[in-house]
């Protein structure tokens, strides 16, 4: 979906578009080194215990996997209010954050400082690493710093400022799915909140330091502090193309519930005698003369349409960078010749390499099954979308609620997701910005309002855009084929084989050939054929069909 007026309107109202394809890779340093040493402050009572230690360990910070922004709370005596809180089995939730208990054993955590203390962490590194970004999220359910400073090693100042750079929970009213994220970027010659035009070259450190203001009465949640470098794809890149589903195939038997993973394939060259892309091994020194493939990095995607208004600028002149999502690198080959092939995954990745905590949910809804569960893994950039009237008050009848459901702690966060939306009819997807957005069915079925319009023929300036179109009718979307073995087996024979096997068993639906006659009355015949897609179940319900006339 295209969300940029201006580039809407160059590819409806132009033949001729100027266009090219962009992306830049940025790793987290703190996956790609091992050994890591993380220091904080820590909440120490009179008696000597550390009763944060495990709830809230500093070395949180540094993990592979952290939220996108805050909104997972968990409560502390004293800091939880009247009114903080909702019952988490309802659909809605109109608060910016949930509130949950602290657990030794819980999956997701974070730094939390003592109250009115402010924060000081630092993280030192084996080796030199190389960063031109810097990330560091709080959360902002406890409060917001109003002053941060970061160093690097010897207590060298990088950067200082106010909670003014620290994004809000939401911005005029809308949501900020990173909420609480301060980041920091270098241009060249110093470190800045707004983001350069240009990609700077890295610079090298061995320790980042963390350090912000008290706040009366308040404790500080840190969420992640991590130094990235980002490198552009762009000179490398031959091609990409991106598999993007919101919805189930026309060849499904249901028309919502599937959720699959977005995916990306991209073909780069490095054809210099010495290779500029490289595989990374941990532990090997980095070079900023090199772009390394490391499983997870993350990939972003773009189209650069050019016009003369565009905010952007390159060799070819102005553009708009249409995002095409946020991918991690999964797979890739490297050919003798430094051709390279890309396979990389969407958010999805990190929920498929993710076992699902243990839960057990009464009477409650798919929405706050769904909610829980992403929470518990520290997953924040989710929106639920389901049917409401006019007034904001739910009108939404395809949302479920089980009597019991629970976990199964052999599978992933995803499969458990896939399960929660097939029975529920709800659709999942990544858009652009990185956001898993959940449709319920009721909500998919009653949007009146087109996204996007398909012309046969020019409107105004507006041109065209039906190159050809073909429909096809599915008449059997509710053919079920259960297949069943009994559990009992012999072992007679000296392998273990079922003792009986059931024969495959159909379901099908019949149609009206002809209009029934107002007078049509008993002992008379109606004349219907079975709907299946199969032509070997056709004539099986066929006979069946035959078979049971012949006895009436």
């Amino acid at each position: 979906m295209i969300n940029l007026p201006a580039v809407k309107d160059i590819v409806e109202q132009n033949t001729t578009i100027q266009s090219n394809v962009g992306c830049t890779i940025e790793y987290n340093m703190n996956s790609m080194v091992d050994n890591i040493t993380v220091t904080g402050t820590e909440y120490t009572r009179a008696d000597g215990s550390k009763p944060y230690k495990k709830l809230f360990p500093a070395s949180s910070v540094i993990k592979a996997f952290r939220p996108v922004g805050a909104g997972v709370k968990y409560g502390v005596i004293g800091d939880v209010s009247t009114n903080t809180w909702r019952d988490p089995k309802n659909i809605d939730y109109t608060l910016d954050y949930r509130t949950y208990y602290p657990g030794i054993d819980t999956y997701y955590k974070y730094y939390l400082t003592q109250k009115g203390v402010g924060a000081d962490i630092t993280i030192a590194y084996p080796q030199a690493i190389l960063t031109n970004k810097i990330v560091v999220r709080f959360e902002l359910s406890h409060s917001t710093p109003t002053t941060w400073t970061i160093f690097k090693e010897g207590n060298a100042q990088l950067a200082t400022g106010t909670n003014t750079a620290i994004k809000s929970f939401t911005t005029s009213g809308t949501k900020n799915y990173d909420s609480g994220t301060l980041t920091l970027y270098y241009n060249g010659t110093s470190w800045v909140t707004t983001e350069p035009s240009t990609i700077s070259a890295p610079i090298s450190i061995t320790s980042l330091r963390l350090t912000t203001g008290a706040v009366s009465g308040s404790h500080i949640g840190v969420i992640e502090l991590s130094p990235r470098w980002v490198a552009d794809l762009t000179e490398h890149i031959t091609n990409f193309s991106t598999s993007q589903e919101s919805s189930t195939s026309a060849d499904d038997i249901l028309p919502v519930g599937k959720v699959s993973a977005n995916s990306m394939s991209a073909s780069l060259v490095s054809y210099e005698s010495t290779r500029k892309i490289i595989s990374y091994e941990k532990g090997t020194a980095f070079s900023s003369s090199y772009l390394y493939m490391y499983k997870g990095a993350e990939l972003k995607p773009h189209i650069k349409v050019y016009y003369s208004a565009g905010p952007s600028t390159d060799t070819k002149g102005n553009h708009q960078k249409v995002k095409q999502g946020t991918f991690y690198i999964d797979t890739w080959t490297t050919s003798e010749f430094g051709d390279i092939s890309i396979r990389a995954l969407d958010g999805a990745k990190s929920l498929q390499d993710i076992i699902v905590p243990g839960m057990v949910c009464t009477d409650t809804s798919a929405i706050g099954i769904i909610r829980r569960l992403l929470d518990n893994v520290g997953f924040t950039n989710y929106k639920i979308n389901y049917k409401t009237d006019s007034n904001g008050k739910i009108t939404d009848k395809s949302i479920l609620s089980p009597i019991y459901w629970w976990t199964d702690d052999s599978e992933t966060v995803w499969n458990a997701i896939q399960e929660i939306c097939r029975d529920s009819q709800m659709v999942a997807t990544f858009d652009e910005n990185n956001v898993l957005q959940f449709y319920t069915r009721d909500y998919l079925f009653s949007q009146t309002t087109a996204h996007w319009n398909f012309r046969y023929a020019a409107s105004g300036s507006i041109l065209p855009n039906i190159v050809s179109l073909n429909k096809t009718d599915l008449p059997a979307v509710n053919q079920v084929k259960i297949l069943w073995n009994p559990v009992t087996a012999s072992e007679l024979l000296g392998s273990a084989q079922p003792l009986w096997k059931s024969g495959s068993s159909f379901l099908g639906a019949y149609s009206l050939n002809t209009a029934l006659e107002q007078n049509t009355g008993a002992g008379q015949y109606i004349t219907v054929s079975p709907i299946v897609v199969n032509q070997e179940q056709k004539q099986i319900i066929y006979s069946l069909f035959k078979n049971i006339n012949k006895k009436n």
